[in-house]
């Protein structure tokens, strides 16, 4: 599946897993699984989640069609099953000086799968707001 685009600066870059029969090899999934992976594209830009690496052929270069030329600035992290993360490792190895944006436990979590070094995090706080992340998402 190519990009889609939402709005001017906002765009699809998931899949839809029409093969995945089982949600964790337990509850039917008749229509399969979408992953949602979204990317920002504005002053700054943003990829929001990722998608399971089994149906990821092809997604840095949608992401970077979408960028057109610009490098990521953030990777937000709101899911983190690993049929929905685990392509965290290789966008943050294909855009370097990607800062990885997620909640304590996240970090918690994420340091037993990946080896984000402290410079590359940014910790959000339950209620906060990071306007300066991407103003798209506060106009």
């Amino acid at each position: 599946m190519r990009e889609i685009k939402i709005t001017d600066r906002i765009w699809f870059v998931g899949e839809n897993d029409r093969h995945k029969h089982l949600f964790e090899n337990n509850w039917p999934l008749p229509y399969g699984v979408s992953y949602n992976t979204y990317v920002i594209n504005d002053d700054k830009t943003a990829l929001i989640d990722t998608m399971e690496y089994d149906m990821a052929s092809g997604y840095i270069a949608k992401i970077k069609r979408v960028l057109n030329g610009k490098g990521l600035d953030y990777m937000v992290i709101n899911h983190l099953e690993p049929d929905h993360a685990s392509m965290i490792d290789v966008v943050f190895t294909a855009f370097p000086g990607v800062k990885v944006v997620g909640n304590a436990q996240t970090f918690k979590i994420l340091q037993h799968y990946y080896n984000i070094p402290e410079e590359s995090r940014m910790v959000v706080k339950d209620g906060e707001e990071q306007d300066n992340l991407c103003p798209t998402i506060y106009r």
